[in-house]
């Protein structure tokens, strides 16, 4: 009789060993989902802020219509990064935005007489969009990944 008991004692162990390592696979398999669905929520935020950039450099193609999806991409930036990247995608959509007022006045000028500070300010902020490809990679990148936990 005892070695029914001490047989059962043995089950019970193993059992409860085998439900808590499910236990512990199934959360990391959750959290590993969460993982993902926050990563697919973030990269289109990204792709739209790389598509700013790229739209910056290629200067007089970025229109207020590109600002908008822009704007559009990023609108809930909040709730998947944070206050650094925030206020680096309002400072982006700042200088777009005088970056395509500077085209805008470009495109009405006939003289080059008439260009003066204003067409310094923009040719200050195409050299600003040069640096930010390198610069959006690398804020984000910490934000792109997903850790193995093993």
């Amino acid at each position: 009789m005892e070695w029914i008991g001490i047989g059962a004692l043995i089950i019970s162990g193993i059992s409860l060993m085998v439900s808590i390592s499910a236990k512990k696979d199934t959360k990391k398999a959750s959290d590993k989902a969460l993982k993902i669905n926050l990563l697919e929520k973030r990269i289109p935020i990204y792709n739209a802020t790389l598509s700013l950039i790229s739209l910056s450099l290629r200067a007089y193609d970025l229109s207020i219509m590109g600002i908008q999806e822009f704007r559009q991409g990023i609108q809930n930036a909040s709730h998947y990064y944070g206050d650094e990247i925030v206020e680096y995608l309002n400072e982006l959509n700042k200088k777009a935005c005088k970056l395509s007022s500077y085209n805008t006045r470009a495109r009405g000028e006939t003289s080059d007489e008439n260009r003066g500070e204003w067409w310094d300010a923009r040719n200050e902020l195409v050299d600003y969009f040069m640096t930010q490809h390198d610069l959006a990679e690398q804020k984000f990148k910490s934000y792109l990944k997903i850790e193995n936990d093993n």
